[in-house]
């Protein structure tokens, strides 16, 4: 391998690495907002299953007996 392939292939290797430890990071604002936007999800996902006369149970729309 070439001097300039191996620092080519180094530098894609840095690359990834950057890419996939960045995109495994959450900032401290983070985590209350996507807390509310499930809470919201859930809270429709609830409205649209008692509309067709269920019960949400773990996240699925179950019949009422």
């Amino acid at each position: 391998m070439t001097r300039s392939a191996r620092l080519a292939a180094t530098a894609i290797v840095g690359m990834l690495l950057v890419g996939i430890t960045s995109g495994c990071t959450t900032s401290l604002a983070g985590p209350p907002e996507i807390r509310q936007a499930w809470a919201e999800r859930d809270a429709e996902r609830d409205r649209e299953c008692r509309r067709g006369n269920g019960v949400l149970v773990a996240g699925s729309c179950l019949p009422c007996p």
